[in-house]
Protein backbone atom coordinates (compact mmCIF):
# COMPACT_ATOMS: atom_id res chain seq x y z
CA UNK A 1 0.00 0.00 0.00
CA UNK A 2 1.43 3.35 -1.03
CA UNK A 3 0.48 6.65 0.44
CA UNK A 4 -0.25 9.31 -2.17
CA UNK A 5 2.15 12.20 -2.05
CA UNK A 6 1.03 15.74 -1.35
CA UNK A 7 1.86 16.72 -4.92
CA UNK A 8 -0.37 13.99 -6.33
CA UNK A 9 -3.29 15.22 -4.21
CA UNK A 10 -2.81 18.86 -5.27
CA UNK A 11 -2.70 18.14 -8.97
CA UNK A 12 -5.56 20.00 -10.65
CA UNK A 13 -6.36 22.17 -7.61
CA UNK A 14 -5.52 25.76 -6.77
CA UNK A 15 -4.24 26.90 -3.40
CA UNK A 16 -5.90 29.70 -1.51
CA UNK A 17 -2.88 31.92 -2.08
CA UNK A 18 -3.05 31.41 -5.84
CA UNK A 19 -6.74 32.29 -5.85
CA UNK A 20 -6.09 35.45 -3.81
CA UNK A 21 -3.36 36.54 -6.22
CA UNK A 22 -5.66 36.03 -9.22
CA UNK A 23 -8.49 37.95 -7.55
CA UNK A 24 -6.10 40.80 -6.66
CA UNK A 25 -4.83 41.01 -10.26
CA UNK A 26 -8.39 41.04 -11.66
CA UNK A 27 -9.35 43.76 -9.17
CA UNK A 28 -6.36 45.86 -10.17
CA UNK A 29 -7.14 45.52 -13.87
CA UNK A 30 -10.81 46.38 -13.26
CA UNK A 31 -9.80 49.51 -11.34
CA UNK A 32 -7.52 50.67 -14.14
CA UNK A 33 -10.20 50.01 -16.76
CA UNK A 34 -12.82 51.89 -14.75
CA UNK A 35 -10.52 54.91 -14.40
CA UNK A 36 -9.91 54.97 -18.16
CA UNK A 37 -13.63 54.71 -18.94
CA UNK A 38 -14.52 57.48 -16.48
CA UNK A 39 -11.87 59.73 -18.04
CA UNK A 40 -13.26 59.12 -21.50
CA UNK A 41 -16.79 59.88 -20.27
CA UNK A 42 -15.57 63.17 -18.80
CA UNK A 43 -13.90 64.09 -22.08
CA UNK A 44 -17.07 63.27 -24.01
CA UNK A 45 -19.21 65.38 -21.67
CA UNK A 46 -16.82 68.35 -22.02
CA UNK A 47 -16.84 68.06 -25.80
CA UNK A 48 -20.64 67.89 -25.86
CA UNK A 49 -20.93 70.91 -23.56
CA UNK A 50 -18.49 72.91 -25.71
CA UNK A 51 -20.44 72.12 -28.87
CA UNK A 52 -23.74 72.98 -27.20
CA UNK A 53 -22.33 76.27 -25.97
CA UNK A 54 -20.96 77.12 -29.42
CA UNK A 55 -24.33 76.30 -30.99
CA UNK A 56 -26.14 78.49 -28.46
CA UNK A 57 -23.78 81.40 -29.12
CA UNK A 58 -24.26 80.99 -32.87
CA UNK A 59 -28.07 80.99 -32.45
CA UNK A 60 -27.88 84.08 -30.25
CA UNK A 61 -25.70 85.91 -32.77
CA UNK A 62 -28.03 84.94 -35.62
CA UNK A 63 -31.06 86.14 -33.65
CA UNK A 64 -29.26 89.38 -32.81
CA UNK A 65 -28.43 90.01 -36.48
CA UNK A 66 -32.02 89.20 -37.54
CA UNK A 67 -33.32 91.56 -34.88
CA UNK A 68 -31.06 94.36 -36.14
CA UNK A 69 -32.16 93.79 -39.74
CA UNK A 70 -35.80 93.76 -38.69
CA UNK A 71 -35.39 96.92 -36.63
CA UNK A 72 -33.53 98.65 -39.45
CA UNK A 73 -36.24 97.77 -41.97
CA UNK A 74 -39.00 99.00 -39.65
CA UNK A 75 -37.13 102.26 -39.11
CA UNK A 76 -36.72 102.71 -42.82
CA UNK A 77 -40.42 102.04 -43.30
CA UNK A 78 -41.43 104.58 -40.68
CA UNK A 79 -39.07 107.24 -42.00
CA UNK A 80 -40.56 107.19 -45.46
Amino acid sequence: MTVPSHRAEMRGRFTLMEMLVVVAIIGLLATIAAAIVMGRLDDAKKAHDSKTLADDVAKKDKAHVECKVLARSRWELTVY
